[in-house]
Formats: C-alpha cells, structure tokens, sequence
C-alpha cells in the first residue's frame, strides 16, 4: 500500500504507448497510484522492492516474465501479479497462473474490467478474463480430471471454494459466513491442500472441473 493508503501499482510493458496509457488511466482513479513503470520485466523486482508495491501489471509478451513473476513471489512483500497481455493462448495462460499470478486479462477486453481486476486482487481474490476462463475450462475438459483426493472437502470447505470460484477475497468471504478471516484462511489452506493445488486460481478451476461450482 503506497503512503497515501492507494492501491501501488508497477507496470511493465515493452510498448511505451501502453504503459503511458494506463499510467493516465489508472491515475484518474481515487484508490490507485502507479509507483513506477518499465520496459523490461528482469527490473521488476527491484522496482517493486524498492516501492513496496501491491500489484504488478505485467505483459505476458515480455520476455522473462515467468522469471520476473516467479522473482516477486521471493521477496519479503510479494505483490500481486496481473498478467496483462494479448496472448491468449492455453500454455501461456496456464504458465502464468502455475507462477503465481493472481489475475489474467486479455487487452482487447475494456479497461474498466483492469479496475475491477486490480481491486479484486488486491483484496486477495482471483481475477480471470471471462474468455481466459472458458479457454482453461475447455482445457482442463480436455485432459485427465485430477482426483479430489482421499479426504473429501467438509460442507464449510465447499462453501468458501464456491465463493472462492467466484472471485471473493478472504474478507469478503469472513463477512458473508459471519467467520473471522483467521478462520477463512484456515480453510482455504485445507481446501489447497485436499485438492491438490497450489493456490486460489487452481481450486477455483478444480472446483468447475469437478462441478462443485
């Protein structure tokens, strides 16, 4: 969180034209406050260490970028990722979100759809473009279903994966169940660990696959 209590925001995009172009964008917004920009994805770290930012916007056409999203989950205060991209493709796509990032958007979709994945996001949900997610539905319908596993999920479990699966954070989550967020994230970290998954985005997908949601 930047000074002022916004959102802090890194862009990095190899076009300058895009990265100008959000800058102004995002910046006309009260909650928001781009911290730095760059062209070169290997300099994300340094900048987001040195910013202290909350999350990145990232191009997926960047080269290293798997690298750089993997580097910002090494630091003390790891930053949300949102992969920003006109790649749409199943590998890319799965690449990212197996590294950690927490949305994916295509750059084609409106722009109001970034402001509403960067504070989805920031509140620790998972934001997907609408196109992106029927693109990994249709994927993860065409190969081998994963087993729940041998312990199933509890009545409770289910309930949170299903709000899980619709982008809620675990704040939202604690005031709609009436639960403390302690409580949330003790669920959440059961849920991971029964479907064998290593985080949000998975045991949302996990949970449509296996028509939980």
């Amino acid at each position: 969180m930047s000074t002022d209590g916004t959102v802090g925001i890194i862009i990095c995009d190899e076009h300058s034209i895009v990265r100008y172009g959000l800058t102004h964008m995002l910046e006309q917004e009260t909650d928001v406050t781009v911290l730095a920009q760059t062209p070169c994805a290997v300099e994300l770290s340094r900048h987001a260490k040195k910013f202290e930012a909350d999350v990145v916007i990232l191009d997926a056409a960047n080269p290293n970028y798997l690298l750089a999203v993997s580097n910002l989950h090494s630091l003390p205060q790891k930053p949300k990722v949102i992969v920003y991209t006109t790649l749409e493709d199943e590998k890319t796509i799965v690449n990212a979100l197996e590294q950690g990032a927490c949305g994916y958007l295509l750059k084609k979709s409106d722009y109001r759809e970034l402001i509403k994945a960067i504070r989805v996001v920031q509140e620790g949900g998972t934001y997907l473009d609408p196109l992106v997610a029927a693109k990994l539905a249709a994927h993860m319908r065409a190969g081998t279903k994963k087993p729940i596993g041998e312990e199933p999920l509890s009545k409770r479990e289910i309930e949170i994966l299903r709000f899980l699966a619709t982008g809620n954070s675990n704040r939202d989550i604690s005031k709609k169940l009436l639960i403390s967020e302690t409580t949330v994230k003790f669920h959440v970290s059961s849920i991971l660990a029964k479907l064998h998954v290593r985080n949000r985005t998975q045991a949302a997908l996990a949970a449509k696959q296996h028509g939980i949601v």
